[in-house]
């Protein structure tokens, strides 16, 4: 078998990695023959808004044998893993490839001969500036012989320190001129392309991300069920095909698509819409792909308080102008958190209660596990996939107030987890930690956050979130003597009456309150819904496809779909190659 050298001249730590004769000749005919195949029938996928950068076919992890091969190699695997930086909090220890994810299986096809590929940047499609770290690695594989007028990969030096394109007429390139066989491992900062000239279907290219970050393609969307079984299962977990992020923290539903694929559902279970609902490619279409949910309009018109507050109407249909949220967002922005309090009617929040409650009986009823292994005792009751148990659920994820916070993340934020923790009397609190601590670092952009709702009036004794303020201005976790500097005490708490919503950016150190209410006259409990948003290039932490119910699936609408990242990758909508001519 081969092995892995790194280009002469390369630095000691390496932005590529060549490997002449990785894989042996009748390998190649094979991998060739079946990308000529998807080319010709159609059977690959196109994104609705290409452009010059594209590839000719993508996901074609979907269509199977061999890709599932190429996706997984071992010696794709190890280059990678030369090339990304690893922080030690990724390895989640649930098995399976969980340092990395595959983000996209694509092919470059000599219907491309007849021009350069634009120059593209894979990091530039994921990660904000400054690229200070590797967060994700090219492989691309020579189906042909790539010489310097007939397809070679041509990379513009000096150019992994930011997303603007590079000045390609000013800076000096390389064409690397390799054999059928060969495979290529690129730093995804550097700016390359795939050259003109390919005498066949030249180039399969694997990209690879940190575990954190969404994949090009939704994985789930496009592959199907039956596809699935047929792929080996820790290529499935290299995909991410069951578990978001946070890896197996909590017990999928034994109900999912995904699992049942992994062979891990009982015996007889039924799931409806395995084939033609959300986990089918079906429904793609050509047009633009997920409406536009517009700007929340602060300011306007103010309601009939006493209808736009019934529950009758949906949380997402709220009217905020009562709410002055340019002070909330600069407190925000100054001190990494803000409250709102009124956000929620005392009916909201009865609704919300009850909703709970029942979810907090039902999983006690049937000896679920209430308790995740980062509290500290069983008296922090958890309650996972809430978007599951109620339509207020689903309708929070949506409120205004939240998308207006959430909307500091960017265009086409993400939910990346709904859960809720009530905090009964006797409630231990929690290591001091941030959100955001397992992407790379500096942070200097913020790229998740908290928005929490109180259902229970809360206040110091009863187990408020407690906080540094300030803290999300801390570049990096390096911060080892962060517990020893602040104690217990020392820590802001996050109080208010039942009905606020509360905001916190990602990188804010903060823990879950004490409750030491027991036996007082004060003896309460302390709910909170907390939602998690995160950027449009962040991996949920939680693997919507896989974790929501078949009966909850056919009510998420286009909205609520597109805030799950339900459907598209960060490649936006996909459809169905055009066959070749």
């Amino acid at each position: 078998m081969a092995t892995l050298t790194s280009t002469p001249g390369v630095a000691t730590t390496p932005r590529r990695l060549v490997l002449p004769d990785a894989i042996p000749s009748d390998e190649v005919r094979r991998w060739r023959a079946a990308v000529t195949v998807a080319a010709d029938t159609g059977a690959g996928f196109r994104p609705v808004a290409g452009g010059p950068a594209e590839p000719d076919l993508r996901g074609l992890l979907a269509l199977g044998a061999p890709f599932g091969t190429v996706a997984g190699h071992p010696l794709a695997l190890d280059a990678v893993r030369q090339l990304l930086i690893r922080p030690s909090s990724w390895d989640g220890g649930h098995g399976g490839h969980d340092d990395l994810r595959l983000a996209e299986l694509c092919a470059f096809t000599a219907t491309r001969s007849d021009a350069d590929q634009a120059f593209w940047s894979l990091q530039a499609a994921t990660n904000p500036a400054p690229w200070t770290q590797c967060t994700t690695v090219v492989v691309h594989w020579a189906l042909t012989d790539l010489d310097l007028d007939a397809g070679a990969v041509e990379i513009v030096g000096d150019t992994d320190s930011g997303p603007d394109a590079p000045p390609a007429d000013k800076q000096p390139t390389e064409r690397l001129r390799v054999a059928a066989g060969s495979m290529i491992a690129l730093d995804g900062r550097l700016w390359h392309r795939i050259g003109a000239g390919m005498p066949t279907d030249a180039v399969l290219s694997a990209w690879y991300t940190a575990p954190y970050l969404r994949a090009a393609v939704n994985w789930n969307t496009v592959i199907p069920e039956v596809v699935a079984r047929t792929i080996d299962p820790d290529v499935l977990r290299l995909i991410g095909y069951v578990y978001g992020n946070s890896g197996d923290m909590v017990v999928v539903p034994h109900r999912s698509p995904a699992l049942r694929a992994l062979g891990q559902t009982p015996a007889g279970s039924e799931v409806s819409g395995a084939e033609t609902g959300r986990n089918a490619v079906a429904g793609a279409s050509d047009d633009s792909g997920m409406p536009d949910r517009g700007t929340v309009t602060v300011g306007i018109a103010a309601a009939d308080d006493a209808s736009d507050r019934a529950a009758a109407v949906p949380f997402r249909r709220r009217r905020i102008d009562h709410v002055d949220t340019a002070t909330a967002v600069g407190q925000f922005e100054a001190e990494g958190w803000c409250a709102v309090p009124g956000a929620l009617s005392a009916e909201d929040v009865r609704r919300c209660r009850q909703a709970l409650d029942r979810a907090i009986g039902q999983q006690e009823r049937e000896g679920a596990d209430s308790h995740w292994r980062l509290d500290p005792n069983e008296a922090n009751v958890r309650v996972a996939y809430l978007l599951n148990w109620d339509s207020c659920f689903r309708e929070l994820v949506l409120h205004p107030l939240a998308a207006v916070f959430a909307g500091l993340l960017g265009e086409g934020f993400v939910l990346m987890s709904s859960a809720s923790n009530t905090a009964r009397p006797g409630a231990g609190s929690m290591s001091l930690h941030c959100d955001q601590v397992s992407t790379a670092t500096p942070w200097d952009t913020m790229v998740t956050m908290n928005v929490a709702w109180l259902l229970d009036d809360t206040y110091a004794d009863n187990g408020a979130t407690r906080i540094i303020p300030g803290s999300h201005r801390w570049r990096s976790a390096e911060v080892a003597d962060v517990a020893e500097r602040f104690s217990y005490d020392d820590l802001l708490p996050l109080e208010g009456p039942a009905g606020t919503m509360l905001a916190w950016d990602g990188r804010l150190w903060h823990t879950a309150g004490k409750n030491v209410t027991a036996g007082r006259p004060d003896e309460s409990e302390r709910a909170v819904v907390l939602n998690y948003y995160g950027a449009r290039s962040m991996r949920s932490a939680v693997n919507w496809n896989s974790v929501l119910l078949p009966e909850v699936q056919p009510v998420v609408d286009d909205e609520l779909a597109e805030l799950l990242g339900f459907r598209w990758g960060t490649a936006g909508p996909l459809r169905r190659a055009p066959r070749r001519p």
